[in-house]
């Protein structure tokens, strides 16, 4: 059964208007003009929902109640503000004006931000809609990943220190030349940089070379080995707690836009103009969840991820640098997310979305055109309108492939900085360092395909 409830304690606000001449014969300042506006501030709630009667007998069963609900919260805030206009005529005449209180304008409403509206946040959902549903056939240990580098694995592990230990030696060989090429050029007076040189020189750029190759080294070799034989370590050991019958899986992402604009209005019948300065900013937040039960117990190709569904997902991770595209957009988690969930289904799921949005309305430099020239004093006025909702409806969406909303962030993270500028050297100009039995584990997660003597140009 769906109800419906409204809440509200909006109130009246009054606005007072004044006007008067001062001179020979004319009366002193009468009272002001009010005019009331009702339901003009306050906090005004809207809720719907589905109520289930019997709720308790279903829960005390082990059944699940989702059911949809909206809930809007509005309030409106009003500031105060007086404005006095004056216009002289003669020496012995003078118009004069006032405005007192604020509600010169239309209750605040979102409509008035609507050919400002900010980006649309459904991205934002498809994005957690996808990377929920990616983690729901993600296996514990990627098998399938492992094969496909099993050769480059067993390479590496034949002498694991070796590789980077030749190129530690050739780094030292080389700052050790450099260092005495330098001392050289000291002692006999002859600039370090040569007159009309650009760029480096080929002591310095093959130093940079070995400096390249020894941070690939340990980002690309080193540390994947160890997650690698970590997990598969974990792996082997028996599970102390066996696995759930249900298991949730979920999902959350913010997201906050904010934009600024201006305009004009006018009060008293169009006689008074004024500018208007808005300010809107939208705070929001989705989150997906999705509950399973598993009809099978795991099963041993299930738990090392050798499933024949997990193949699409094991390819992309065996792409050439897959991982600095999965950086920008959510593609490696898009395959995971449609590939089939076996063994197990669906038995509920539900999408929450939070907005809390904010418009303030600020007007001053009140003046009067027929008034010319005028003068105006007075405080600035301002409203807001905050409006937040909550919204809880069934099922989720399909997954697709989108930009990530924190995508710039890369360009914030140092290390995957470094890793954009080293690897797009190495792609472009073969620039990394000129040593013996790098490890293959580097190329194989940076897609350099070549023999490890080859691969220095």
């Amino acid at each position: 059964m769906i109800r419906e409830r409204n809440r509200s304690d909006l109130t009246q606000v009054t606005q007072k208007a004044t006007w008067w001449n001062v001179g020979p014969g004319y009366p002193p300042e009468p009272s002001p003009d009010l005019t009331v506006l009702y339901d003009q501030e306050g906090t005004s709630e809207h809720m719907r929902d589905t109520s289930t009667p019997s709720f308790d007998e279903i829960s005390s069963r082990g059944g699940i109640v989702n059911t949809d609900m909206l809930n809007v919260k509005s309030t409106w805030q009003m500031g105060k503000g007086s404005f006095l206009f004056t216009k002289v005529w003669s020496p012995t005449f003078t118009q004069h004006g006032r405005l007192s209180d604020y509600g010169w304008l239309s209750r605040l409403e979102l409509s008035e931000a609507a050919g400002h509206s900010l980006p649309g946040f459904d991205s934002l959902v498809t994005e957690v809609t996808t990377r929920a549903l990616s983690t729901v056939t993600r296996p514990d240990f990627s098998g399938l990943v492992s094969m496909g580098e099993l050769g480059e694995t067993l390479r590496y592990l034949r002498d694991p220190l070796g590789a980077t230990m030749r190129l530690a030696s050739s780094f030292q060989d080389r700052v050790s030349r450099l260092y005495l090429i330098e001392q050289k050029r000291a002692r006999s007076g002859r600039p370090l940089v040569k007159s009309g040189q650009k760029g480096l020189n080929r002591d310095d750029a093959a130093i940079l070379r070995d400096l390249q190759g020894l941070y690939l080294e340990f980002r690309y070799g080193v540390r994947p080995l160890v997650r690698e034989v970590t997990s598969f370590l974990e792996n082997l050991r028996e599970r102390e707690i066996p696995r759930p019958k249900r298991q949730t899986f979920r999902s959350s992402q913010k997201q906050f836009d904010d934009t600024s604009w201006s305009s004009t209005g006018s009060a008293v019948g169009g006689g008074v103009l004024f500018d208007i300065d808005y300010y809107y900013k939208r705070d929001a937040s989705v989150s997906v969840g999705m509950l399973y039960e598993y009809d099978t117990h795991m099963t041993l190709p299930e738990r090392w991820g050798l499933e024949l569904g997990q193949i699409p997902s094991a390819a992309w991770q065996l792409v050439s640098c897959s991982f600095i595209v999965d950086w920008f957009a959510n593609v490696g988690q898009f395959v995971s997310a449609i590939t089939p969930a076996a063994g197990m289904r669906r038995i509920n799921a539900w999408t929450v979305t939070k907005t809390d949005e904010l418009l303030v309305r600020s007007t001053g430099n009140y003046f009067i055109p027929s008034w010319d020239p005028h003068g105006t004093s007075g405080s600035r006025g301002s409203d807001s309108l905050r409006v937040k909702s909550y919204i809880r409806s069934r099922g989720v969406g399909l997954p697709g492939i989108v930009l990530k909303a924190n995508a710039s962030d890369t360009f914030s993270d140092l290390a995957k900085v470094l890793d954009l500028i080293t690897i797009t050297q190495s792609k472009l100009g073969g620039s990394m360092a000129r040593a013996q039995g790098v490890a293959t584990s580097v190329a194989r997660r940076t897609g350099t395909s070549r023999p490890p003597h080859q691969w220095y140009g």
